[in-house]
């Protein structure tokens, strides 16, 4: 196993020192793994000339948390907070 292979260690920290070119390439792979992780690659992959936009997630209205509710008093405490950290 690569001590660079991120996909099987998601919590081991690699450090990469950028001392000279030849160090690029490492670097370049731990960036890359990472993103693909997070699933964001697609936003900055340097080869796709036209990455997609990456869009501000909406705030949640009652309707997300609770089918039906149009007043925040028809959700339960829980569904509340649910409400505010969605």
């Amino acid at each position: 196993m690569s001590e660079l292979d991120l996909e099987s260690q998601p919590t081991k920290t690699i450090n990469v020192k950028l001392s000279k070119t030849s160090d690029w390439d490492n670097w370049f792979i731990v960036i890359e793994l990472y993103a693909r992780q997070r699933q964001i690659w697609q936003y900055i992959d340097p080869d796709v000339q036209h990455p997609p936009t990456l869009l501000c997630p909406r705030m949640p209205d009652l309707e997300d948390i609770k089918p039906g509710a149009t007043l925040l008093s028809e959700l339960t405490p829980t569904e509340q907070d649910d409400l505010r950290y969605n």
